[in-house]
């Protein structure tokens, strides 16, 4: 008992510190709080489904090494949103932060709902909307993703178009110049 009242006297003296330092991390935390809650919610859902994953289908127990694994990358993506967020902010690029954070968290979030459908799909091996879910997700909501931002990704069947535009021509003058 002597240990948690000293503990309870230390906080008690020391409450306005507190007050403080949890005023100063919110307000440093306020422009990306949309981005934590976001990310917190699909890591939790991208938890449960792992350890039911781990449970029913390959026969694992709890691992907290594991679980510990994913709060490590949880924290490793707030801390690339805070940076971000942070160095874009300080050269008055307010409104290219937000879209910066917003993007990083949508591909986060991406990454985790594929991986519950993945898991899903293990739990469910039967349920074809699982399947097509995961299909879509994995084919086509990457690309809407980039999409939206305005990136694209390039397939290979790009690079045989632009070597078909060109007819082969710059190859096939080279070839001739080697001989």
């Amino acid at each position: 008992m002597i240990g948690i009242e000293r503990i309870l006297d230390f906080l008690k003296s020391h409450l306005d510190i507190f007050k403080i330092a949890w005023m100063m991390i919110v307000s440093i935390l306020a422009p990306i709080r949309v981005a934590i809650i976001v990310l917190m919610f699909f890591f939790l859902l991208n938890f449960i489904v792992g350890f039911k994953n781990d449970e029913i289908v390959h026969k694992q127990k709890f691992s907290i090494k594991k679980a510990f694994e994913g709060l490590k990358l949880l924290i490793l993506y707030y801390t690339i949103i805070f940076i971000v967020f942070t160095a874009l902010s300080l050269f008055d690029e307010y409104e290219l932060a937000k879209d910066a954070i917003k993007f990083i968290s949508w591909i986060v979030c991406y990454w985790y709902l594929v991986n519950v459908l993945r898991n899903s799909k293990e739990i469910f091996p039967w349920s074809k909307g699982l399947k097509f879910l995961y299909d879509i997700m994995t084919i086509e909501v990457l690309n809407m993703i980039l999409d939206r931002f305005g990136l694209k990704r390039t397939r290979k069947y790009e690079y045989d178009k632009i070597d078909d535009k060109n007819d082969n021509k710059e190859i096939a003058e080279n070839e001739q110049e080697d001989i």
